[in-house]
């Protein structure tokens, strides 16, 4: 008889999982690497064990997340893993159960990942969200950022990253939540973990006095061409902050800067910047990273608090196969710019699925799209008031998990 078990791993089991994931991820090697194991933590990482042996893991990490500009704690989902001989047997749907469970207890209403097919964990009641593009230009477009005005009061300041952990949390914690919708913090990021993230990148700090104004967290890089001694360099620009448009412009110019030496020259943007106006000489070519998908894990407590323009109340029915406690109705009102929410047995103005809500919540989807997917239903005047409160807004997020 076969014995399925779902639990935490211990200490003890985390080169087991550490040598699964390298199998399911395609980076199967007999050396070990302390790097498998660096950022993996037992209390974060939830095993199915079949016959005692760990077969399958989802691993939660706590995050805080902006959801429109309120921090909400967020379970991060990564290495979704399982061996070839125990796929489709419904492993990792029994996980996602166990892992939703465990975001209510840690209290992370809500939850995102990075899909490899957005269509796999849709079954899970995930929402598509958008991605944040990669653009791309030849290094030669750079050559008009370096006619950019450097303010006197501003100086840039380049350091390892590996060495720069409190100046950058510092800046982003300050800044970034209220101007990034969808952001992700992680407060407690162990230096092992930091190192292990930041390994060769650059950090650039432009500061005012000794307050920082701005940042950049980038990769140069060297492609051996066929040629002995020589290659193709770029850089890769992982996050770019700023204050202001001074701050925008000394970061750009010192990337300009390298017009003679790189050959070309990649920026992860927020979704909606206007990145074209940088360098009016650039051609650029653009396209996706990360293929974001966001879930609500608790409804009452993603949903309280929120911002919400104008009064108004609207009674919300919510249906989800794997969280029984968001099943039911919530009455929704708005008084003082913020959602109440509240449990309540009349009838509702309005229905939707899991994934319907997460959308709604999240703003990755219009609500009349989310109605023509069936994924919800909306009476009279109540459209009116949750496309008020809670419009499309794109997420922008950087932290990679």
């Amino acid at each position: 008889m076969i014995i399925l078990e779902i639990r935490k791993i211990t200490d003890g089991e985390l080169e087991e999982a550490a040598w699964l994931h390298r199998y399911a991820f395609g980076a199967w090697s007999d050396e070990k690497k302390e790097d498998w194991v660096a950022w993996l933590r037992p209390e974060d990482t939830i095993g199915l064990f079949d016959d005692g042996k760990l077969v399958s893991t989802v691993v939660v990490t706590p995050f805080q997340q902006s959801v429109r500009g309120v921090l909400k704690g967020m379970g991060g989902i990564g290495a979704v893993a399982s061996y070839p001989e125990v796929r489709r047997k419904g492993y990792v749907r029994d996980l996602f159960r166990a892992a939703f469970a465990d975001m209510r207890e840690r209290g992370l209403p809500v939850s995102m990942l990075s899909a490899f097919k957005r269509s796999f964990y849709a079954q899970f009641g995930y929402a598509p969200a958008n991605t944040s593009p990669l653009v791309k230009t030849s290094a030669k477009s750079l050559r008009s950022g370096l006619d950019l005005k450097m303010h006197d009061e501003l100086s840039v300041e380049r350091v390892r990253a590996v060495d720069a952990k409190d100046s950058f949390t510092e800046f982003v914690q300050d800044f970034c939540p209220a101007r990034y919708h969808g952001f992700v913090l992680k407060r407690d990021i162990s230096d092992a973990y930091w190192k292990l993230r930041n390994k060769d990148l650059v950090l650039a700090l432009v500061k005012d006095k000794e307050r920082v104004q701005g940042l950049a967290r980038y990769r140069i890089k060297s492609v051996p061409t066929e040629i002995p001694g020589e290659g193709e360099q770029s850089i890769f620009v992982h996050e770019m902050y700023w204050r202001s448009l001074a701050a925008r412009d000394a970061l750009l110019r010192l990337f300009a800067s390298h017009v003679d030496q790189m050959d070309n020259i990649t920026f992860y943007v927020p979704f909606w910047e206007l990145f074209e106006h940088w360098f009016p000489d650039a051609n650029w070519s653009m396209h996706s990273w990360q293929a974001w998908a966001v879930r609500v894990t608790d409804a009452e407590n993603a949903l309280r608090g929120l911002p919400a323009q104008g009064p108004g109340r609207v009674v919300i029915g919510v249906a989800d196969e794997f969280c029984d406690w968001n099943n039911g109705t919530l009455k929704l009102s708005a008084g003082d710019g913020k959602l109440a929410v509240e449990h309540v047995s009349t009838s509702a103005d309005a229905r939707f699925s899991i994934e319907g809500l997460s959308a709604l919540v999240y703003g990755t989807i219009p609500l009349e799209e989310i109605e023509y997917m069936g994924w919800g239903e909306v009476r009279g005047a109540s459209r009116q008031i949750l496309q008020r409160w809670l419009p499309v807004q794109p997420i922008h997020n950087a932290f990679d998990f």
